[in-house]
């Protein structure tokens, strides 16, 4: 629930420490003899624990009183927080869950800068409504960029070898190649349900992508050398997981990315199935390493019904 809570990496980075019982309270710093005393240095307070600051000291209590949360938190258990996370957790909606995280983060923004920037005059009701605002703006920035929110935990399981396709299907391995100094290098390997070399191509590109671009064009010029060669079952995999979540899902948006995606869409009509899943690296392997063939600028080689003595011959060319 802490990584799905949507709003941006900091505050999931925040809340998983409050429930982890490491933020630098003087009480944890007191337990591990980093500091004399755990009196809360803002209000007096015998011992300043994450509770009492992020609920009961002096900032965070103008925060939850102005809120419409307050008697809610009122009611939930103090032990820990991540007690009072569990409970809330059975007890509020996502959205509301998600906002009660950005008032507990705003609580622990206000004391960092009192005790840190000797801000004495900080408006906490200010703060926030503005640590609201920015969690709600992020969110609305992904759907329109990203397609979606993105959530952890939502990956399909991984082959974590290479595997045969099913009868009649060929499988389209891709990886994308990424020197420091020269275009990027795609590779593709097409292989049957019998694990045989089908084709075997490399294209280099003039064009410097950063690694997320380059194996969205690999991915697209696989299913283009697929369909070029009238396969009709096809299976696309690869190491990106991005790419084939972008694929699988249908995801859409306004970042360059999503326009090798459409491609890979619109070229894949021709098909008459589908599919698009991850493997890890250690299952692409033979995409890699064609991936470094050596190829002339916008140029591509390709070599049809490898034997594997071809195939290594090609690789020591590397």
């Amino acid at each position: 629930m802490v990584w799905s809570l949507g709003g941006p990496p900091k505050l999931h980075h925040f809340v998983w420490r409050a429930c982890k019982g490491s933020l630098g309270t003087l009480d944890v710093l007191y337990r591990r003899q980093i500091r004399n005393s755990s009196v809360c240095t803002i209000c007096g307070a015998e011992r300043e624990t994450i509770i009492h600051y992020l609920f009961y000291c002096k900032h965070a209590l103008n925060i939850w009183n102005y809120s419409e949360f307050g008697a809610l938190i009122a009611e939930a258990p103090h032990e820990s927080f991540a007690d009072l996370f569990c409970w809330l957790v059975s007890k509020v909606e996502k959205p509301q869950l998600r906002v009660i995280m950005c008032l507990a983060w705003a609580s622990w923004h206000c004391r960092n800068k009192v005790i840190f920037d000797g801000d004495n005059d900080v408006n906490g009701v200010q703060v926030a409504m503005g640590f609201v605002k920015l969690c709600e703006d992020y969110d609305v920035y992904n759907v329109k960029v990203g397609g979606r929110v993105c959530v952890a935990g939502s990956a399909a399981p991984s082959n974590t070898a290479w595997k045969p396709p099913e009868q009649q299907f060929v499988k389209v391995n891709v990886d994308a190649y990424v020197p420091g100094n020269a275009g990027v290098s795609l590779g593709v390997v097409i292989r049957d349900e019998n694990g045989a070399l089908l084709c075997v191509a490399v294209q280099k590109t003039g064009c410097r992508w950063q690694s997320d671009y380059a194996e969205a064009a690999a991915a697209r010029y696989g299913v283009e050398v697929a369909s070029r060669l009238g396969y009709a079952y096809v299976v696309l995999e690869c190491d990106a997981l991005n790419v084939v979540r972008a694929v699988a899902e249908n995801q859409q948006g306004a970042a360059p990315i999503f326009t090798f995606d459409e491609d890979i869409r619109r070229i894949s009509v021709v098909f008459s199935s589908f599919k698009c899943c991850h493997v890890r690296c250690v299952g692409n392997t033979v995409a890699h390493l064609v991936a470094r063939w050596e190829s002339e600028i916008n140029s591509e080689r390709v070599c049809m019904n490898c034997s594997p003595k071809v195939f290594n011959l090609w690789r020591n060319l590397i």
